[in-house]
């Protein structure tokens, strides 16, 4: 059993993801697997099978837990950091609005009837979406990111790719314990611990933890109220049963917590509507140096998100002989979010959200692997059921009438809109609810036709039923047709169009029942013992769904004149659903070893089409969720390690990315947003994706060397990666594009090897403080303003780890 791995060759096995940020060694108590028999032999389980990365036709970033302590990985967003072509952003939500993409093509949005391109699956479990698995990762002993579709094995919602995420496991015979301490500027914490207790010879145990906290980095400029804060605490219990020689069998209990701040917006341009707005509150100044705007936020309500997450998992393996292995994973998750929002994003209390969301997932995974001859063949079954339930309440501001009286020019009177718009009123309330089940059976196999020469096949068959939908407890809105705006043409038009998505919205039920068949096929070809090349081809799917959004009917058509919804139910059911997306790739690539395996390089050309793209949509007054045509997605990257002697290594990569929408696709604006289209759907033939970069180049290096005091060693990380420039809007405007940018991040420190090893480590990230966005809107109920999720700005703090 290896309880510290310190040895600098152990710098390979990380240094595959080509876009690290390299950090110092670090204690590591990952499990006794064949990646610790062979420093430079890198072992992935993308195949569902342990596999060398080097031997794996699939473009796979993978990095053990030494790498991520030498990253500085500490959450899920973390990972764009080492991993090509991944891009994670968020908006108003972490939860509800954290997006996802590889290569360019992610699902855009915070609606919880969308699912991700991108799948996650969190020690064999399946997060349905991708906001369940933002938080913090700890006591991690491999997390691989696999690029292009992978269906197959993964199944539905990974038409873009897969990210696997591995814990370290129980040990029998031997009691291990580690911690982590840390501070940071922003008033930073943070604490890791992990327990493994042996009970007797067949069963052990493994507990761990993590808690941090730290203020937020966006500051209120009136009430000075932090966002972007953190508050969060782990921890996952383990407990491993080994009966016999052939038996293994794992129970996982998981739950997290977090309470926090998130995700307040700052104005990127500043119109004549958020002036206005602006004024009613006192004390509130607009800077005259736009460049200034991005300092700028003041709501007037908490942005709250606070989660629970609880997991519940069961892991068997039996060993059947004669080269056969049955493997079953039955899993329970339950996760509840509390999102308080305030829904106007300016300065005056004009509306404001209360969101509170259930999700759970109840999966049966079964799998039958072996070996036969030259065959290694796997089977499997999978099942699952899910359900969502959504609570949504708009109530009406504090300022809500006095802003309308402002932007009418008095036309609708204080006492008229003060009767019409009471602070709290409105009862504007949707719920919705969403019950699914699927089902799919699978078959994946590896034939080695001669030493060198083998190929691969794969098939899915995929079942999908989906049925939900909302109910609606909503007031006549003063706004609807016959309200005070009837007749005011020297209003602003966008006052009364953005009121008119609190007219109420017609209950409605869609059913979705699909079934498709994925599959890949690939050749693989072993030019040297060190170098191998493959060509594959793929054919992914991402489930439909139902729009659970209470402005989803209105794409069945809406009176402008009264803003009410003109469609039959049968056509309001109809529009609230979307249909499935597929998408076809193929990949040629090469992995490759040199100079006794101290230089690696990687390289892959990919091409991707996506036909029926999900695309979500929001305009600043509403959301449109439809398939929005075609997009294609094609490139190379390159990612490469080299040992270059004793203490050296670098790493270095680059990724070349096309995502564009195909001829036929259209931005297809919701008809309650007037404004947003007048002349109808825009075009989006021949743009590019949103937070798509076309280049992302990475470089670092790892220096480490005796310090003369015994065996305590030092050590130096520099990391740099460069983005050119990307949009950050859905709608694609000019007005949203963030430049070209470069970020650092380091590490300094000493550490000490042995089973009782420790480390201090001074650390940096974005050591510049480079500004970017992440995402970019238009500012609600303010015509003409550009508003933003800013990315983090330079962190630093101090770590200490110690094995025991």
């Amino acid at each position: 059993m290896r309880k510290t791995n310190w040895k600098l060759g152990s710098a390979i096995t990380f240094g595959l993801a080509a876009a690290a940020g390299l950090g110092a060694t670090a204690p590591a108590q990952a499990q006794q697997t064949p990646e610790a028999t062979d420093t430079n032999t890198v072992i992935v389980t993308a195949t569902r099978r342990e596999q060398a990365l080097q031997d794996t036709p699939v473009a796979i970033t993978a990095v053990n837990e030494e790498g991520l302590q030498r990253a500085n990985i500490v959450s899920t967003a973390d990972l764009q950091r080492i991993a090509p072509t991944l891009m994670i952003q968020n908006s108003n939500s972490e939860t509800g609005g954290s997006t996802v993409r590889i290569r360019g093509v992610g699902t855009t949005g915070n609606n919880p009837g969308l699912e991700g391109a991108v799948g996650v699956f969190i020690d064999g479990v399946y997060r349905p979406r991708s906001g369940m698995a933002m938080n913090n990762l700890f006591d991690i002993q491999r997390i691989e990111v696999l690029r292009g579709p992978q269906g197959t094995l993964f199944g539905k919602n990974t038409s873009a790719g897969a990210i696997t995420v591995t814990p370290n496991l129980p040990h029998l015979g031997e009691f291990d314990a580690s911690m982590k301490l840390g501070v940071g500027n922003f008033n930073s914490r943070d604490i890791e611990g992990m327990l493994n207790i042996p009970l007797g010879e067949t069963l052990a145990a493994r507990v761990s933890g993590a808690w941090q906290q730290r203020d937020g980095y966006v500051e209120d400029v009136r009430t000075h109220n932090d966002s972007f804060n953190r508050d969060r605490q782990l921890v996952r219990g383990m407990l491993l049963w080994e009966p016999a020689d052939n038996i293994s069998w794992r129970g996982t209990v998981d739950y997290a917590k977090k309470d926090e701040d998130c995700c307040q917006a700052v104005y990127r341009i500043i119109g004549g509507a958020s002036l206005l707005q602006n004024s009613l509150v006192p004390g509130f100044t607009i800077p005259s140096d736009p460049t200034q705007y991005n300092s700028i936020n003041s709501p007037n309500r908490p942005f709250v998100e606070q989660t629970e997450d609880t997991g519940f998992a069961s892991h068997l393996t039996i060993d059947l002989g004669n080269d056969v292995t049955f493997k079953n994973i039955i899993a329970y998750r339950d996760f509840d979010a509390v999102n308080n929002i305030d829904a106007d994003f300016g300065s005056a209390d004009i509306l404001y959200q209360n969101i509170d969301t259930n999700q759970t997932l109840a999966s049966f995974e079964a799998t039958l692997e072996g070996s036969w001859g030259n065959l290694d063949w796997l089977v499997g079954g999978y099942y699952a059921e899910e359900t969502a339930d959504v609570i949504n309440k708009t109530p009406y501001g504090t300022q809500l009438a006095t802003y309308i009286t402002a932007a009418t020019g008095g036309l609708i009177n204080a006492a008229t809109a003060a009767a019409l718009y009471p602070a709290g009123g409105g009862a504007v309330q949707a719920d919705f609810t969403q019950d699914g089940t699927s089902w799919s059976i699978f078959t994946h196999n590896q034939l080695q036709i001669t030493d060198r020469f083998g190929a691969v096949v794969g098939v899915r068959y995929n079942h999908e039923e989906k049925e939900g939908g909302m109910t609606r407890y909503t007031t006549n809105s003063p706004s609807c047709g016959g309200g005070p705006f009837d007749g005011q043409g020297a209003a602003p038009p966008a006052i009364p169009n953005s009121l008119r998505l609190l007219c109420p919205r017609p209950t409605y039920t869609s059913i979705i029942d699909e079934n498709e068949t994925t599959g890949t096929i690939g050749l693989n070809y072993k030019l040297t013992d060190d170098i191998m090349a493959y060509v594959s081809a793929s054919h992914g799917y991402k489930a439909g769904g139902i729009n659970l959004d209470r402005d989803a009917p209105a794409a069945a058509g809406v009176n402008t004149a009264s803003g009410l919804v003109t469609g039959t139910q049968a056509q309001v059911n109809a529009a609230a659903a979307f249909s499935p997306e597929f998408s076809d790739s193929w990949e040629l690539g090469i992995r490759s070893q040199f100079f006794d395996r101290t230089l690696t390089l990687n390289a892959t050309y990919f091409h991707t089409d996506y036909e029926d793209f999900q695309l979500n949509t929001f305009s600043g007054i509403g959301f449109s969720i439809a398939n929005a045509g075609s997009v294609e997605s094609k490139g190379f990257e390159l990612e490469g390690a080299w040992h270059a002697g004793e203490g050296l290594d670098f790493t270095f990569g680059a990724a070349h990315v096309v995502a564009k929408y195909g001829d036929e696709a259209l931005l297809k604006v919701n008809p309650s947003d007037q404004l947003a289209a007048p002349n109808g759907d825009p075009p989006l033939a021949g743009l590019t994706l949103t937070n798509a970069p076309k280049w992302n180049l990475s470089g670092g290096l790892h220096y480490e060397h005796p310090t003369g005091m015994g065996e305590i060693k030092g050590f130096f990380d520099l990391s740099a990666n460069y983005r050119t420039h990307y949009n950050t809007g859905s709608d694609l405007c000019l007005c949203k594009v963030q430049e070209a940018f470069t970020t650092f991040n380091g590490r300094l420190g000493l550490f000490q090897d042995g089973a009782n090893g420790w480390e201090v480590a001074l650390w940096g990230t974005n050591l510049t403080n480079q500004y970017s966005q992440l995402i970019a809107f238009d500012t609600v109920f303010q015509t003409g303003s550009i508003s933003e999720f800013p990315a983090p700005p330079r962190m630093y703090g101090v770590t200490f780890r110690k094995n025991f």
